[in-house]
């Protein structure tokens, strides 16, 4: 086993990198730096030495990194726009429903309205026992989710909720 050979910088790859002389002007490179391939694990028929190639063709067609990382934008309310917030909230718009409308994540409108001492309406659940019991008659007749909750005018989520809670075992999705 030759250990030494294969860890060790092979001579003509050396003479290879030395011959890339790179003139150094002041002005920036579009292209990044190109260096030879060297696979300490591989022999020389598994890989074919291009001189002059980067190690990873895949990241040679990638758009180099931005300077700036992007950053998500974080949307400041105005204190008229916190007060419109709390209002329509009263008045029964959904948190959600206030989120998007404004651009904000929905913790943002809920801290604002914790921060104003609005108090939050409680989730009320949507279906009675005996609503499920009838949804859960149409799913076992070989309904699907989707439709049985369209059916009753809930998300499926919804539905799917309600059938766990019930114990009614919920059929794999299709695919």
């Amino acid at each position: 086993m030759d250990l030494l050979g294969r860890l060790s910088n092979p001579p003509e790859t050396l003479e290879t990198i030395a011959g890339q002389e790179v003139a150094r002007s002041g002005e920036p490179h579009d292209e990044p730096p190109k260096q030879a391939i060297c696979s300490p694990i591989a022999s020389e028929s598994d890989v074919q030495e291009t001189p002059g190639r980067l190690s990873n063709p895949a990241r040679a067609n990638d758009t180099p990194p931005s300077p700036q990382p992007r950053h998500q934008v974080q949307r400041r309310l105005s204190t008229s726009d916190v007060d419109e917030i709390c209002q329509s909230y009263v008045s029964g718009y959904s948190i959600d429903e206030l989120a998007r409308s404004h651009g904000v994540n929905r913790t943002t409108i809920i801290t604002h309205l914790d921060q104003h001492g609005v108090p939050r309406r409680r989730v009320v659940r949507k279906m009675t026992d005996a609503l499920v019991a009838e949804a859960a008659a149409r799913y076992r007749e070989g309904h699907s989710l989707a439709t049985v909750a369209d059916q009753f005018n809930v998300d499926a989520r919804t539905m799917g909720r309600e059938f766990r809670r019930a114990g009614i075992a919920i059929r794999p999705r299709p695919g």
